[in-house]
């Protein structure tokens, strides 16, 4: 055996609403109201504000007026005051004409080389209440939600951001504001980062939703990319809707070397996704916590000069590469980043056993409860490979309590590790403009998977899988190269501090 144990991670239209009496669940012209045919037919959701018009990206000075008090918004907006949304066929983002079952466009060429990090919003007070927000413009910001915003701007606080893009919606704008920590440079809204349009199942809760519409609910919950409602499939409108925010990020004149995304879960997940080049298949396999950060990196490349060396070089696509996913402000591994019941997991720790970093990362574990010895991975990366694979398929193929594998292996490990864990891929020529001839999706195996992603000595990076999930290839990536906060590292190695 290869690994040791040791004992010691354009203008808008307006909305249309109906406004009902208050909330009857019993009700039964409310609850035969609920068709997923179309105009007209569905629910009714009174607002107590305004929505907000949707329309071409819009640039506030460093000047323009504050939102109002997160404190104020969250009194403003009561649970008791929602009663129930209608879905009539169109909204305020109609007019945009985004919601397109189509394939992702490319990414765009670039002249340098850039950096994006995605937040994505605090909790909300439908996270709370379980509540299906989709692109629906009621909930804000718990006071948790608030405070969430304000550890990530405190761990983003010395990052040199050029310009802030903001979703649309109250819960993304005010998180925006909190992290934004009075920046001095431009802030733009975009709709198209508004989240994933969830049409008559707005403003639901997911217990109601799964009784009402039980065949749809089991369809959005267990086959996404393929779920459609009222005509449209969500997630396959989000991906080309995130390949369209990525035109408008990335061209935006604000952004020369590192920009600021504030969106939400869904969007979030496109956006990484569309920037990998990864199918909508891929929805719901990274996580992205409320208030947590992923770091994108967009690699300017060129090609060979033209015939006879002559010319001047082309760009080539971005080489876009994962810097970290889903940094949130807390430690990795509380009860609230592992779900309703615990899963199997395995977390990874990039490095030398013997590194002040590596040593850190196993203390903050150890800190959080986690008492299972870590393997030492030894050898050639293909043996600390199989080493590790084959006691996740151990842990996988035993009933009962999720278990958990500690490693402790090289980056490349990691990397290929994290590639099988996830599965291949079906890469489609998105990431850049192509010619004719180069049209044609491409199948990505492991390790070319695991390579998007970049480990650093002492990263952690987390998969789970459900306990009723037996495959290797069906892991949710919590994290990637997690990064201890210096405040942590600090407190539980001084020395790397």
């Amino acid at each position: 055996m290869a690994l040791s144990r040791c004992s010691t991670p354009q203008p808008a239209a307006p909305a249309q609403f109906m406004f009902v009496r208050p909330r009857c669940s019993q009700c039964p012209r409310r609850r035969a109201g609920r068709s997923l045919g179309g105009v007209g037919s569905g629910r009714a959701l009174r607002p107590t504000r305004t929505p907000p018009a949707a329309g071409p990206p819009r640039v506030d000075a460093a000047s323009s007026p504050s939102p109002p008090p997160a404190a104020q918004l969250s009194r403003d907006e009561s649970e008791e005051s929602i009663v129930g949304w209608n879905w009539t066929g169109s909204d305020e983002f109609t007019p945009l004409g985004d919601r397109r079952d189509a394939p992702p466009l490319p990414l765009p060429r670039l002249k340098h080389s850039k950096r994006v990090v995605l937040v994505r919003h605090g909790q909300s007070t439908w996270n709370a209440r379980n509540r299906i927000q989709g692109s629906s413009n009621f909930s804000v910001l718990t006071e948790m939600g608030q405070a969430q915003a304000q550890a990530a701007q405190a761990l983003l606080a010395s990052w040199e951001f050029e310009c802030m893009f903001v979703s649309p919606l109250k819960r993304a704008a005010e998180t925006g504001e909190i992290v934004w920590g009075g920046r001095q440079a431009p802030r733009l809204t975009l709709p198209s980062l508004r989240e994933i349009d969830l049409y008559t199942f707005q403003g639901l809760d997911k217990l109601e939703n799964r009784s009402l519409y039980p065949e749809q609910y089991a369809n959005w919950q267990n086959n996404p990319a393929e779920f459609t409602i009222d005509g449209h499939a969500p997630v396959r409108e989000l991906w080309y809707r995130a390949s369209l925010a990525w035109r408008e990020i990335l061209y935006a004149k604000p952004l020369r070397n590192c920009g600021l995304v504030v969106a939400h879960n869904a969007v979030n997940q496109a956006l990484l996704c569309t920037a990998l080049g990864l199918p909508p298949a891929f929805f719901r396999r990274f996580a992205q916590s409320n208030a947590a950060f992923t770091v994108l990196d967009f690699d300017y490349a060129e090609g060979a000069r033209g015939e006879g060396g002559a010319g001047q070089r082309q760009a080539l696509p971005p080489r876009v590469r994962v810097e970290r996913m889903n940094q949130f402000p807390d430690r990795p591994m509380t009860p609230t980043k592992l779900g309703k019941s615990v899963p199997n997991r395995l977390v990874m720790i990039c490095g030398e056993a013997t590194s002040p970093a590596v040593q850190a990362s196993l203390n903050m574990l150890a800190g959080n409860g986690v008492s299972t010895p870590p393997l030492i991975g030894v050898g050639s990366t293909a043996q600390q490979v199989l080493d590790v694979k084959t006691a996740v398929q151990a842990a996988l193929a035993t009933p009962g309590d999720g278990r958990s594998v500690i490693a402790v292996v090289s980056a490349e490990a990691c990397q290929r590790l994290l590639g099988e864990c996830l599965g291949p891929a079906e890469v489609a020529p998105q990431q850049a403009e192509q010619s004719s001839d180069q049209q044609g999706s491409q199948q990505l195996g492991p390790a070319a998977v695991g390579s998007l992603f970049h480990m650093s000595e002492g990263g952690v990076t987390i998969v789970n899988w459900p306990q009723s999930q037996r495959e290797l290839t069906r892991g949710t990536v919590l994290c990637t190269n997690y990064q201890l906060p210096a405040k942590l590292a600090g407190e539980e190695e001084p020395e790397a501090a």
